[in-house]
């Protein structure tokens, strides 16, 4: 069997830190990666939301409901003494906590922090089990457009209101962590 796909990225917001999974089956990688660069505006080498106007953000909103991908968002509330390094340390155990207890294989992608990588490694490992096997890597987003999907969705989801209304029947949970 070949493992399923789990594309993470981020959005800091004040107060919260967010992480989303989309988990992809690879037999739809390449058709998605196609639909995702269609929303690419010209000149654009690559999606990142916190950049994009409005419209464009409505558009590419509507665009990833309909792609029907399986969307877990992950939230982090700022508590005193609580940094950011400890919010993403949270998120991401949750996160491969979640992967695991479907019961598949899965290789997880995180857009890299290049730097900050290696801080990654410690929590994976810590709350990885043997058992379904996990892999990961962290991958530039530049170059990986199903990592568009999780910014994406981190981004909107985050910021409330109309952008998470527009998307709330995309994602399949939320859950809130430490």
């Amino acid at each position: 069997m070949t493992d399923f796909l789990a594309y993470v990225d981020e959005s800091a917001r004040p107060g919260r830190y967010l992480m989303c999974s989309v988990l992809v089956d690879p037999a739809r990688a390449g058709t998605l990666r196609r639909h995702v660069k269609q929303l690419l505006l010209p000149g654009q080498s690559r999606l990142h939301f916190s950049k994009e106007g409005a419209r464009h953000r409505r558009q590419i909103a509507s665009a990833l409901v309909e792609l029907e991908v399986d969307v877990s968002i992950f939230v982090c509330r700022a508590e005193l003494g609580r940094s950011e390094a400890d919010m993403r340390r949270l998120c991401l155990a949750a996160i491969v906590s979640d992967l695991q207890s479907r019961g598949e294989p899965v290789s997880l992608i995180l857009e890299s922090r290049h730097h900050q990588d290696p801080e990654d490694c410690p929590v994976i490992a810590s709350a990885r089990r043997r058992q379904p096997p996990l892999s990961y890597e962290h991958v530039d987003g530049d170059h990986e457009p199903l990592l568009w999907f999780p910014d994406s969705f981190a981004w909107l989801w985050g910021a409330g209101g109309e952008w998470q209304r527009r998307i709330a029947s995309a994602v399949n949970s939320v859950t809130e962590v430490g």
